[in-house]
């Protein structure tokens, strides 16, 4: 799962869709390498099904480059709240520590939903399903990644509807299992 598509991240890369500008020490204006929507596009690219689908998933009706694990999978990830150095810690009892730790998480995904913005309007990355009220099965949005050709990236989005269409991402219930009421016909066995 998701190593083609982690190879087709860098390939974005090496092609210059990841850039960034900054400024030098002299203070002009300069492209760098963006590390840290490389990573985020990187672990969305992992945690998604490769393209194209397999034998399995064509029969299953899954969708491949379509990340719906949520912002909060990528923050922990990424190591946002999860340890604080002992100057941060220092005077803290255990509940300002975990809110401190809750506190820098949560800037953790705010941050990397503004850059997943900049993803989209780069054109790698797709939002097809908004999030979802958290009582529900599906509650973390779903983003189809680009990142291919103009070609691929139609047949991905095409696979993706066809995967709709047919059933994925709605919200499934359990089916109720058959009960049978062992004192049923108790009485007719008694008589």
């Amino acid at each position: 799962m998701g190593k083609n598509n982690v190879e087709a991240v860098f390939t974005k890369a090496s092609e210059g869709y990841l850039m960034r500008t900054t400024k030098n020490k002299k203070g002009v204006e300069i492209f760098t390498l963006d590390n840290v929507a490389v990573t985020i596009l990187t672990l969305m690219a992992n945690e998604s099904y490769d393209w194209p689908p397999t034998q399995k998933q064509v029969a299953e009706h899954v969708p491949c480059r379509a990340y719906e694990r949520g912002l909060d999978y990528i923050a922990d990830m990424m190591g946002y709240g999860n340890a604080l150095t002992a100057q941060e810690v220092q005077d803290l009892d255990l509940v300002q520590v975990q809110d401190l730790m809750q506190r820098k998480h949560d800037d953790g995904v705010t941050y990397i939903s503004k850059i997943i913005t900049k993803l989209v309007n780069a054109g790698l990355v797709e939002v097809v399903r908004e999030a979802r009220s958290k009582s529900s099965d599906n509650k973390y949005a779903a983003y189809l990644l680009l990142i291919g050709d103009d070609v691929e990236n139609e047949k991905v989005r095409q696979w993706w509807a066809d995967c709709v269409d047919a059933g994925w991402g709605r919200r499934r219930r359990p089916k109720r299992p058959n009960i049978v009421d062992p004192y049923a016909n108790q009485e007719e066995k008694q008589s």
